[in-house]
Parts: structure tokens; sequence; C-alpha cells
């Protein structure tokens, strides 16, 4: 079988700030993940694009079970298939979709082998099943469990079909419902190259789990010009470099994101951003004021790793529109947003913070204006939030594309609206012509 070599791309997962943040002192050893992606030719699929794939196998599905003390063995010629395929981005494993409209392959010249002691093959009876059956089949994703060298894990497989002209059925009507969850095949011995096999002895259910059997199948992945799509492996080596912490552009482990690359030394890197959300919750006067906003705000400012292997640097403004007061929803924010004054900063010390944040220090942060003919005196003025505020390119996995904005100390009370205490949390997205910004 032919099999797409290896390749290499070094991530060196080092550090980056955007505000006044200190070093971090822990040390970091270099670490060597594979994760498992499709190939073509040698060559990775370009990360974060759909590539559609067809094909038919001709290795054959074997389905066995026992049902009622009689055992039942069905067989098709071919299986076909088509859909996408996709590397979903630095760090995580290849994708897979088949034909996205219906969800399904088909299983080709389907027929009855043997049912009890009676055999098709020797013209003992008449049973037939029809000869193609659509097979739906559940998300795939490329693993390296439990096969090293890469396989193709579904998250589910299932199709129904009638047994007819059968005189060893007692109940003709019985539909046979089968069904597979998280089963993985390889592209092992006696694959073709893109032919993912499922083994035999693969599980299944029928009846909704009343009945275990087994299954042999596989899959096909071609591109649309018969180029076979096969598993490679994508070597990422983690940071080796204790001590000093880099921006990078890229890698934002989220879809369309391929690997990360390293802002040049000594070279000031713009950057934009918006779709800026921020929450304020304060009290003034004994009277309870949340501000949220959720416009498309803005960001600006430039990040830069400084030359002679210093901690990556940052200075930037953060905007912010659709903002409301929703308590008491008498009030308003004049002109619906605000900014920032420019913050700027590097790394904060892992004891202090998440080993990737990086805060802005600053008297005063922002101002706004809150008014309304209805609104509580105690609020009506012209407002200034003051303190410490923490922006951090930290990639949460339920939010991989955002950078989360929080104060410094969720006890202390750092951050002021009017001199009184605060607490602010949001989230802002930050890129560089299309790629987010984020430091590792």
């Amino acid at each position: 079988m032919i099999r797409a070599k290896a390749f290499t791309r070094r991530l060196t997962l080092i550090g980056m700030a955007v505000a006044v943040v200190a070093l971090l002192s822990a040390s970091a050893a270099s670490a060597t993940t594979n994760v498992p992606v499709w190939t073509s030719g040698g060559t990775p699929l370009n990360f974060g694009k759909e590539v559609a794939f067809k094909g038919t196998s001709s290795t054959g599905v074997d389905l066995k079970f026992t049902s009622a003390g009689v055992e039942y063995w069905i067989q098709c010629e071919k299986s076909s298939g088509e859909g996408v395929v996709e590397n979903y981005a630095s760090g995580k494993p290849g994708t897979l979709t088949a034909n996205p409209k219906a969800g399904s392959v088909k299983l080709q010249n389907c027929y009855v082998v043997q049912i009890g002691e009676s055999w098709t093959q020797l013209g003992h009876n008449n049973c037939k099943v029809p000869s193609e059956i659509e097979t739906k089949l559940g998300a795939g994703e490329l693993t390296n469990t439990p096969y090293a060298s890469g396989g193709l894990k579904l998250s589910s497989m299932s199709f129904s079909f009638n047994i007819t002209n059968c005189p060893e059925l007692v109940n003709p009507n019985i539909t046979f419902s089968v069904t597979a969850t998280n089963i993985t095949g390889e592209e092992g011995p006696g694959a073709l190259p893109g032919e993912v096999i499922f083994p035999e002895g693969t599980p299944v259910t029928l009846f909704g789990g009343m009945v275990n059997g087994e299954i042999h199948f596989a899959l096909q992945v071609n591109d649309t010009g018969s180029t076979p799509i096969v598993i490679g492996q994508e070597e990422i080596v983690a940071p080796s470099n204790p001590g000093h912490h880099y921006w990078y552009i890229g890698g934002g482990m989220r879809k369309g994101e391929g690997p990360r690359t390293l802002v040049t030394p000594g070279t000031p890197l713009s950057i934009t951003g918006g779709t800026n959300t921020l929450n304020i919750e304060t009290i003034i006067g004994g009277v309870s004021l949340t501000i949220a906003c959720s416009g498309s705000g803005k960001a600006s400012g430039t990040v830069e790793n400084p030359a002679g292997e210093q901690d990556g640097i940052a200075s930037a403004t953060f905007g912010f529109t659709g903002c409301t007061v929703t308590k008491p929803s008498a009030c308003t924010v004049e002109g619906g947003g605000f900014s920032t004054v420019p913050m700027s900063g590097a790394l904060l010390p892992v004891e202090t913070w998440p080993p990737l944040g990086f805060k802005g220090v600053t008297t005063k942060l922002a101002e706004m204006t809150i008014t309304g003919s209805k609104c509580p005196a105690a609020l009506k003025a012209l407002s200034t939030l003051t303190g410490t505020l923490a922006v951090s390119p930290y990639l949460n996995p339920s939010l991989p594309e955002r950078w989360r904005i929080f104060k410094e100390d969720n006890k202390g009370g750092t951050i002021k609206f009017r001199g009184q205490n605060a607490t602010v949390s949001g989230d802002l997205t930050v890129e560089h012509e299309g790629e987010i910004v984020t430091l590792n």
C-alpha cells in the first residue's frame, strides 16, 4: 500500500502579549505530537479548505449477526460514497463528512449469503435483500487511536433493509436496522491507496441494541480527479526556549486556521479587530448599573517581538459599540459606545495570571456618558473607567478565535467605574489580514 510521507511543521509554541505583563519563569520542555491529517501525493491538503472526495471500494461488505438463534450473513460486493474532507486546523486532526446533503454512502450489489443452515450460493433458498442499501455516516475524524499511523473514526453508521422471499424467516416483514458508533478503520494491510478499511469484527447492534453483530466494510477516499487522499501525520514540536514568549499569527485552532507563523522579531505587526463584547457591572449611589456592549466594535494597534530574544510587547486600543444599559433600562450610553485609551504591556507571571495573559495598566481606561430622561440622577454623568484591565489572548476551547477581557483581581475590585468597584468581562477578536493574533 502506498502511504503519504510524514511531513514536519515546526510550530515553536512560545508566547506573546498586549499589556503590562511580567515574564513567565517556568521552563517548558520540548514535546512532539503527531496529528493525523489528510494528504495527497505526500503533501497535506490546504488547512481550512474543504476538498470534495468520491470513491468506490471493491473490498466488499460483510454483515453477520444472530437473531432468535438464526445466523445471518449478508454481503455486498462494493461500497461507494462522496462528500468532503478537510484539515481543520493546525494541532487538530482532519475531518470527513460523507455526502453532506444526505450524509450517506451506498452499499452495492448486496445479496444474502446464508440464513440458518441454508446457503443461497448453493441455491437452497431465494432469500433476497435490496441490491443497493443506503448507509448514513456520522461525523468522521482522523485519530491515532488505536492505529498509531492514523485512522478514520466515524461517530456513527446506520442502515436498514428487509429480507424477502425467504422461507426461513418466521416474520418476513421484519426491518433489520443496523447501527454502529465510534468505529475506526485504517489504511492497513490489504487496503488500496486512499481506502480506509473497517476490519472484520467491527461491532454493530440491531433492533436498537437488542442483537449484536459484526461488519466488515471499506470507504474509498479519492479527489474528484481520482487521486487517492490518504492519511499522513503532521508533527508539531512544542517550545524549547523557556523564558521567552512571542507573538504568532494564525494557528488559532479554529476552522480555517493553519499552522501558526512567528511574527518577525524587530518588526511591529499591525492588528485590527471587531465583534467585541463587554459587560460592566457596578453600584452607584445605591443604584445597580449594568452596561452591555455587543456591537461590531473596533481594535487597532501593533504587536511586536523585540529583537534580541525579548518577550513580545504590544500597544492597542479597543473600541466597543452597541452599548446599552440593561439595568436600569431607562438609561442609555451616549453615542452607543466608547473606546479605551492605548494600552501596552508584556506577559504576566504565571503565578498571578493565566500563563498566556497580558494586561493594560493606566489610570483612565475609558470614558462614557450615562444619560436618559428617566434615568436615575445618581447615574447621569460623564463616567470614567479606571484601574487595571486584563486582556488575554489565551485560546479558550469554547471560543477559540476570541481574546478574553477581565479585571485584574476578581476579588480586589481594581476596576472602578466612577470611583466604585466594578466587574468587567467580555471578549473580542484581534486579527492581522484575516488571521487571528495569538501568543503561546
